[in-house]
């Protein structure tokens, strides 16, 4: 199995919306098994919401981040983590294109 790590700043969108919700650090994992398949998933953290949002927008679902090279990943939320004590952290994995749907 192989590993490789993306981390770098990001905006987080919904798919339709062209204004970021919010920004924040993103660590992302992508797992290549020696069947060929891959998985990814990984957290955003540092987030810093864009002025007229909140972290009651981020619930589970579907989003895109937007990494500072330019780089466009679709993420599904699964958790968002809120604490009293530091900022908000959200959990995810990264839909990734089957084998057929990518450019070679």
């Amino acid at each position: 199995m192989t590993v490789a790590m993306k981390k770098g700043p990001v905006l987080i969108r919904r798919p339709d919306e062209a204004a970021p919700l919010a920004m924040g650090m993103c660590y992302l994992a992508t797992r290549t098994a020696p069947s060929g398949r891959e998985q990814a998933g990984g957290t955003i953290s540092q987030l810093e919401w864009a002025p007229g949002t909140s972290s009651d927008q981020a619930g589970p679902g579907r989003y895109q981040v937007e990494f500072s090279d330019g780089a466009l990943v679709e993420i599904v939320v699964s958790s968002h983590l809120q604490t009293a004590c530091g900022p908000d952290v959200l959990r995810f994995r990264a839909i990734v294109p089957a084998a057929a749907d990518t450019p070679n």
